[in-house]
């Protein structure tokens, strides 16, 4: 084969030119034939280089277009969303859900037209429903915007509206099929991952429990275990679970910590103000009764709800279906249920920071769980960083309208495979224009398309709310009853601390003085290790022990957030040591801060010492009248430890008086106590210019590596 020949044989193909304009495909032809003379191919090969150099502008080196055959291996789409814009054929996609759930993922920035992609889905669905209107599948529409109001006229089937602002009632009540226990755990994780309180959650948990006996008399503690008991119990409002754990005799009881139990009023009473009427009930919202039973479509109407309040109400539409359906153990080959959520930034931004305990969100649960309980999700949000990492790896279909910010495209085109070259077409693809990837198929390749356009929501005239049934909430004032078993379950509490009382009280100031030991021998050792070394001191035991060494003010206590874990900190004050009859310490240098500050250098002290290496507190870096946390020699150098609490940290001082100012430092370690923090600081370094070139030097770790294991 000639030279221009081969050289424009070459060039068709390796840039899919026959598969984007029928004209490469029949200049292919014949020059594979054999058909053109040399002088003609290479006139040709200059048509072909300006084409492809189009693409490589653009950044179009996409794989190239599929037939009809490869495209609908698996069958041709349920509902069609638009057409590809390359290829002859013109093929039309779209996406598969009837024979079971397939979740969509739609990324852009705004204007790109995910709302009009979400739009054509929910449209399509319900005119899908009127082939088999036995059967339908129902949406569950999340509208932060109100750019659905008039899909409750356009949908043909039944819609239920729902608005906080007028119908919407969202009590504590869980699904009749699922026994309560499960389902006020379930709940109480949910608020308590939207609202930060981890540490409170067995408080509410403890106290919704009480609240729900003592609301329902003759209800035992053993049918809170069993299916089917919560058919006909009023369950306690929101409202009444503030106003009872604000007593502080019910607080005692229930929480193990005042200042869990404190966080707990403080940042329920701010959700109950931000939510305004909606959490104002009993009994509530049940959307098997309200909305499954009578085969209808839910839109909630949802426009500036607070984070944490439209999170939790979102929560609970979830769980309840759900939960449920995990309980009875329900499969189907079907989706019979869609959640759709037009930016849905908002919920899903939280999950990417990690502020959910078991890293799963009910919406991440949904995604993971969902498939064969017959519950499909379809998410819209700005950039794909904002999703968790279980909805990535559970959505079948993704749909990539225009992204603006290089970040999000950066990680656009590691999801979708596509070659770094066409981070450029992501961010050049205009209005309706997308990028679609469908996993689990034979043809997985990213496809260039169009979207059907879908007109957007115009609708102004007023909305009639259907008035759903719900039971009053009742103040804890005027339900005597649940007073009663209150006090009940006080008397009853202290009846248990002074038994415990009792018998340790001839012992309790020999575990002070045993606690108060092992910290002097221990120094900066925390809290939990020296109660180990205790015998027959439980959970009571260690409160009173405290108690009596705050009250006499024994020693100074911290408490500390390190990873997923809440350590309790103590150093023994002058007042100790002399109850102990030792000489408090003089001369040695305590580090610098506070006493976690303080501790964490220690840490890392005894950790160099038990390595052979003798470390130094608060050692001035030579040339410099600049103090580092810890220091220790290493190879004629030495290495630099800086203990950063929090992120707010300034750095500059510290990096610039060991690499600027003096010579003998070889490495700073940057020790915090998450690696989220470690992440801000080392960000913070690297957008200054001046401290760039050290950033090789510099090593950013969590404390988890130098906390004392043993005594």
């Amino acid at each position: 084969m000639a030279g221009f020949q081969h050289e424009l044989i070459r060039l068709i193909r390796g840039f899919h030119l026959d598969y984007r304009d029928p004209i490469w495909k029949e200049r292919l032809f014949m020059a594979e034939q054999g058909m053109y003379s040399e002088e003609f191919c290479q006139t040709l090969i200059y048509e072909a280089r300006l084409a492809a150099e189009g693409h490589i502008d653009q950044g179009n080196l996409l794989y190239r277009t599929p037939d009809e055959d490869e495209f609908y291996a698996q069958g041709k789409p349920d509902i069609e969303l638009g057409s590809l814009i390359e290829g002859e054929e013109k093929l039309r996609f779209g996406i598969r859900y009837r024979d079971r759930p397939r979740n969509v993922l739609i990324l852009g920035g705004a204007g790109a037209g995910k709302t009009v992609t979400c739009r054509s889905i929910f449209l399509n669905v319900d005119k899908l429903n009127q082939h088999d209107p036995e059967n339908p599948t129902l949406l569950f529409i999340i509208d932060v915007k109100t750019d659905n109001r008039d899909l409750e006229n356009r949908l043909q089937g039944n819609c239920l509206y729902l608005s906080p602002y007028h119908n919407l009632k969202i009590g504590l009540n869980g699904p009749t099929d699922v026994p309560p226990n499960v389902w006020i755990n379930t709940l109480s994780m949910s608020l308590a991952d939207r609202l930060g309180l981890i540490v409170s959650r067995s408080c509410l948990t403890s106290l919704i429990k009480v609240l729900l006996v003592a609301q329902n008399p003759g209800l035992n503690e053993e049918e809170l275990e069993q299916p089917g008991s919560s058919k006909s119990l009023i369950w306690p409002s929101l409202k009444m679970v503030l106003e009872a754990i604000k007593r502080q005799d019910v607080l005692d009881c229930v929480s193990s910590k005042a200042s869990y139990g404190e966080t707990l009023i403080q940042t329920l009473t701010g959700f109950l103000q931000d939510s305004g009427t909606i959490f104002d009930c009993s009994n509530g919202l049940d959307i098997q009764r309200d909305v499954i039973a009578k085969k209808r479509h839910c839109i909630l109407d949802v426009p500036n709800l607070p984070p944490p309040v439209l999170g939790f109400v979102v929560d609970f539409c979830i769980n309840q279906v759900l939960v449920s359906r995990l309980q009875n153990n329900y499969k189907c080959d079907r989706t019979e249920i869609i959640y759709g959520i037009d930016e849905g930034d908002i919920l899903m931004e939280t999950e990417s920071q990690g502020d959910f305990s078991t890293r799963l969100s009910p919406w991440s649960r949904l995604c993971r769980l969902g498939r064969e309980a017959a519950l499909m999700s379809v998410v819209a949000i700005s950039g794909p960083q904002s999703a968790g990492e279980h909805i990535h790896r559970n959505t079948v279909y993704t749909i990539a309208h225009n992204l603006a910010d290089s970040h999000s495209v950066a990680v656009a085109q590691h999801m979708l495979k596509l070659r770094p070259a066409c981070q450029r077409m992501l961010s050049s693809l205009l209005p309706g224009q997308c990028i679609f990837q469908q996993n689990q198929a034979s043809w997985n390749h990213a496809v260039w398309c169009q979207v059907d356009y879908v007109a957007p929501s115009r609708k102004t005239g007023p909305i009639e709310y259907e008035q759903l049934p719900f039971t009053p909430a009742v103040e804890l004032s005027r339900a005597h009853h649940v007073i009663s078993a209150l006090n009940d379950m006080v008397a009853e509490d202290k009846k248990a601390h002074r038994r415990i009382g009792s018998r340790s009280k001839a012992g309790l100031s020999q575990k002070v003085r045993m606690l108060l030991t092992l910290a002097v021998s221990h120094p900066y050792m925390p809290v939990a290790r020296l109660f180990d070394r205790i015998d027959g001191l439980g959970f009571s035991g260690q409160k009173a022990v405290r108690k009596e060494i705050q009250d006499n003010k024994y020693a100074e206590f911290a408490e500390v957030r390190i990873g997923k874990t809440t350590m309790l900190l103590i150093e023994p004050k002058d007042t100790a040591y002399h109850l102990l009859g030792q000489e408090p310490p003089t001369g040695e240098n305590r580090g610098r801060g506070k006493l976690v500050h303080r501790s964490l250098a220690h840490w890392i002290k005894q950790y160099l010492a038990k390595q052979g290496r003798q470390a130094f507190l608060e050692w001035v870096v030579p040339g410099t009248n600049h103090p580092v946390d810890v220091a220790v020699e290493a190879d004629e150098l030495w290495d630099a430890y800086e203990v950063c609490v929090t992120a707010s940290g300034n750095l500059t001082s510290h990096i610039t008086a060991c690499f600027e100012a003096s010579q003998v430092v070889r490495k700073l370690f940057v020790v915090t106590t998450q690696a989220q923090i470690a992440k801000q600081l080392r960000q913070q370094v690297l957008a200054e210019v001046g401290l760039k070139p050290y950033i090789s030097n510099i090593v950013f770790e969590s404390i988890q590596n130098y906390i004392p294991k043993e005594i």
